[in-house]
């Protein structure tokens, strides 16, 4: 009629993502709802982002099979509450905190957008409601496996070995004071000793339980030391080591992109690297040497 007049309710309704990349099969459909106040009737909307849709604000269309075009009155105000459907990205913050909004039909037939201020309408001139949504890429994990090794030097062979020379503590510290409980311990166990004569050796890798995680994209730096034993005979390393990673955001997607641990004279890369690259922390068991002739008493 001709005091009617055909809205889109879709079109007052926005969504941002932010995030600095999307990775590159990234699509996510957001739904939301828009309730009538009065009449509790709700119209289904959708959006779709890509991955080349990161910070990008989009509007909002009728989901599929849904009409949001509705007729309104001139000289009527009419308030809506907009409601988005959280999905299930664990990477994206979805914002789920209803927001509400007014339209006022105007004599005139024209339409202003505002919201409701204790029952009087006031005019805003951002034009619409935007859902604001993040996406922030999931964590990820940096294994300490094969990136550490202990090799053990010994003048007798394995058999003549005390129990406490045949394991070995690797600490890894988020902080700078390694007197404190290591954030990550890594095992050394020398089951056999290669060799025919003395001098006997193994070479084996520290096993980890945990790997590094980041939920975030920056460097951090560790202090890398082992755990000195009390083995009589024993020369442990005392070395204090700095391990540095560097996780990027690429394409949406954290990942590590620099890892090196240095003594201060030389450096291991220890991305993608097998045993042999790795760092090796050597100690030397010295077995007490009885003399050939005991003085006799």
């Amino acid at each position: 009629e001709k005091n009617e007049v055909e809205v889109d309710l879709a079109s007052y309704v926005k969504k941002t993502l932010t995030a600095t990349s999307l990775p590159e099969d990234f699509s996510e459909t957001f739904n939301a709802t828009i309730k009538n106040d009065t009449t509790n009737e709700g119209k289904a909307l959708k959006v779709t982002f890509g991955k080349d849709d990161a910070g990008q604000t989009k509007n909002f269309t009728a989901a599929d099979g849904v009409t949001t075009t509705v007729s309104l009155t001139a000289g009527t105000i009419y308030s809506y509450t907009v409601t988005e459907t959280a999905g299930t990205n664990n990477s994206i913050t979805y914002g789920t905190i209803p927001q509400d909004f007014a339209l006022k039909v105007n004599d005139d037939r024209s339409v202003t957008f505002g919201k409701l201020n204790e029952g009087t309408f006031e005019a805003d001139s951002a034009g619409c409601v935007t859902i604001e949504n993040k996406y922030t890429p999931g964590e990820i994990t940096f294994s300490l496996a094969n990136k550490f090794q202990k090799t053990l030097v010994s003048n007798v062979a394995f058999t003549d070995l005390p129990a406490g020379a045949k394991e070995f503590k690797l600490g890894i510290w988020e902080a700078d004071n390694t007197t404190e409980t290591p954030s990550y311990t890594g095992t050394a166990t020398i089951n056999e000793l290669e060799g025919s004569s003395s001098p006997y050796s193994k070479t084996v890798s520290f096993a980890f339980t945990d790997g590094l995680t980041f939920d975030e994209d920056g460097t951090k730096t560790y202090k890398v030391k082992e755990i000195t034993g009390s083995v009589p005979g024993m020369k442990y390393d005392t070395t204090e080591y700095t391990m540095t990673i560097k996780v990027e955001n690429v394409a949406g997607e954290l990942k590590v992109t620099e890892a090196t641990v240095t003594d201060g004279t030389s450096t291991v890369n220890l991305l993608n690297k097998e045993d042999v690259d790795s760092l090796e922390i050597t100690n030397t068991y010295t077995a007490a040497e009885l003399p050939l002739n005991p003085p006799k008493d």
